[in-house]
């Protein structure tokens, strides 16, 4: 659990200045180890646990390099198309992230590419095996604490506070999502299951959004949400046609959590939120108007009393 939400660039600086300080360009590639599914790169860095959902794409290993106590992602993928766009995307947003400190988008920390290997080496992660590419990618980054759909079942176990939390969660994904489109990027596969979350102190509090000369808040509840996974995201171009598929997938996913909290759980949602969803799964043009979004849900937030815990100065 972080104690604040700037902790995650104290952590990241740690990670990343201890591996570059031992870093041997020579050697970037899995060393198998004894033990079944474990490797290390560089002789420092540890994969130790196979974690996250199977995927073709990638392997998740939970990672770790002495003596820091951080643990990290190591994700393991094929240097295709798809790993390379990734790479650059998130080249991209971790220099806007780190320069702007908006804590809704991801810190990747570096990359290894093995461009030599045994492709039917059955010890390697399946993912890389058996595939005629020569090369693969070990990119490593932050360990968030789980996924958009993993916080929602805690929340509704949980039974505290589940209006607020689910709300203000689907709120900070909109502007994780905003940010992207703002940098030019559609994500193109924008399903809860790419929003993680950061477990963060319940200091009593908020967080503030600057906007266009205007601001908005979010209270505190315990959770910070980042944008993932750009394996399929593209640029936007201002010829561009959004792909209704890919718009009305998120928003439909979040239509669905608030007729499960109404119908099942008979929790109220705020109307302008129920609206603005309803409203944008039938408008795909409102996918990618920041002003028309922020305008419509953001505005005239009441937050509780306590201290300000964050700032963000949006696009």
């Amino acid at each position: 659990m972080l104690d604040s939400i700037y902790d995650r660039y104290t952590i990241f600086m740690k990670i990343f200045n201890l591996i570059k300080s031992v870093l041997n360009n020579d050697s970037q590639c899995l060393v198998p180890l004894k033990k079944k599914d474990l490797y290390s790169i560089n002789n420092k860095i540890i994969l130790k646990k196979r974690i996250g959902e199977k995927s073709v794409f990638g392997t998740i290993f939970l990672s770790s390099i002495k003596p820091l106590k951080y643990k990290f992602i190591t994700k393991v993928q094929v240097h295709d198309s798809i790993g390379k766009n990734e790479l650059n995307v998130l080249n991209y947003v971790r220099s806007y992230a780190l320069k702007t400190k908006n804590f809704h988008l991801p810190l990747y920390i570096i990359n290894f590419n093995c461009n030599s290997y045994d492709i039917f080496d059955k010890r390697l992660p399946p993912n890389i095996t058996g595939k005629y590419f020569y090369s693969y990618d070990s990119t490593i980054a932050e360990l968030a604490n789980g996924n958009m759909n993993e916080y929602i079942e805690s929340v509704f176990k949980s039974g505290k506070n589940i209006s607020e939390k689910i709300i203000t969660a689907i709120k900070q994904c909109i502007i994780a999502f905003m940010t992207i489109h703002h940098l030019g990027i559609f994500h193109n596969d924008a399903h809860l299951g790419n929003f993680l979350f950061f477990k963060v102190k319940k200091n009593k509090g908020y967080y503030k959004y600057n906007y266009n000369n205007i601001s908005f808040y979010l209270n505190n509840t315990g959770a910070i949400f980042v944008i993932w996974d750009f394996g399929k995201s593209r640029q936007i171009e201002s010829s561009d046609n959004i792909i209704k598929d890919y718009s009305y997938k998120f928003f439909y996913s979040i239509e669905r959590i608030i007729r499960k909290m109404s119908f099942k759980y008979n929790i109220p949602i705020e109307q302008k939120l129920r609206n603005f969803i309803l409203l944008a799964t039938s408008d795909y043009n409102m996918y990618l108007n920041n002003d028309t979004i922020i305008k419509k849900i953001f505005l005239d937030e009441n937050i509780n009393s306590g201290k300000l815990l964050g700032t963000v100065d949006l696009f």
